[in-house]
């Protein structure tokens, strides 16, 4: 199963053309751009669209814990690269609302709506691993968790930007 962002070339260089017999919203898209981004309508040619508002981080990990759930019996290999966080920058209402409590001004860690997508992420990130935990798989599976650079600093959402990467520079 491959899930998530592809973002490696158009229509013909897309996972499934690599291997992977079950492709779950890898298309040339980096983003969740279209439609309502992180929202359905989706507007992704390889996921079809969920109830009016369902979160994309929830959707994508909800389908890849029902792979997991029907290939519990054998072995099974999966790629999940998350949309989250990037750009569009959008999360749920309620996250942000909570997060916004949050925000110190002198932290430069101070963006609600960054930090609503990473709660997000996690939250994902959970579901998978509870899935693996009530499967009894959890001992007998790899699970690699990494990012693919740094935080956004290009952009302005909430009036800053996304996130810091201090001590580093740049994004």
């Amino acid at each position: 199963l491959f899930a998530g962002k592809w973002h490696l070339g158009p229509q013909g260089n897309w996972p499934e053309n690599f291997g992977f017999d079950v492709n779950l919203g890898g298309h040339s898209g980096g983003g969740p751009y279209g439609g309502k981004g992180y929202f359905s309508p989706y507007n992704n040619p390889r996921l079809s669209d969920g109830l009016e508002g369902e979160h994309l981080a929830d959707r994508l990990a909800t389908e890849t814990a029902k792979f997991i759930e029907q290939h519990k019996d054998q072995p099974f290999f999966l790629n999940y690269w998350m949309f989250s966080v990037h750009a569009p920058f959008d999360a749920k209402q309620a996250l942000i609302k909570k997060h916004r409590a949050r925000v110190n001004p002198s932290d430069p860690q101070r963006c609600p709506t960054y930090a609503a997508m990473i709660e997000s992420m996690d939250d994902a990130i959970g579901t998978l691993l509870d899935a693996l935990d009530r499967l009894g798989l959890s001992d007998r599976t790899a699970v690699v968790f990494f990012a693919d650079n740094g935080g956004n600093m290009y952009n302005t959402v909430d009036g800053t930007v996304p996130t810091s990467n201090a001590p580093l520079r740049g994004g």
